[in-house]
């Protein structure tokens, strides 16, 4: 699941932040993201839309009040899984 999310992450930070690194250097971002806010300049907009495509991707729903105390990638990532068990 969270190769998903890594893939997500990453278009969130190529396409839509528009950061103008190389795209290895995004990658390495992506994968050691500890704080989304900080590492990769997201706002709660990129979280939102970061949940949404996962959720599409994955077909794991996730309720809109678990969203709000995102704040890494490791949250998402542990979210995902949380549902996934619990289907």
């Amino acid at each position: 699941m969270e190769h998903w999310i890594d893939e997500v992450l990453f278009d969130i930070a190529i396409t839509k932040k528009n950061i103008s690194l190389d795209p290895n250097i995004v990658e390495l971002a992506v994968k050691n993201a500890n704080l989304l806010w900080e590492d990769l300049g997201f706002d709660s907009l990129d979280v939102m839309e970061a949940i949404i495509e996962c959720e599409g991707i994955t077909g794991v729903t996730i309720p809109n009040y678990m969203i709000k105390d995102i704040k890494t990638k490791s949250d998402i990532v542990e979210l995902f899984e949380k549902m996934a068990k619990n289907g």
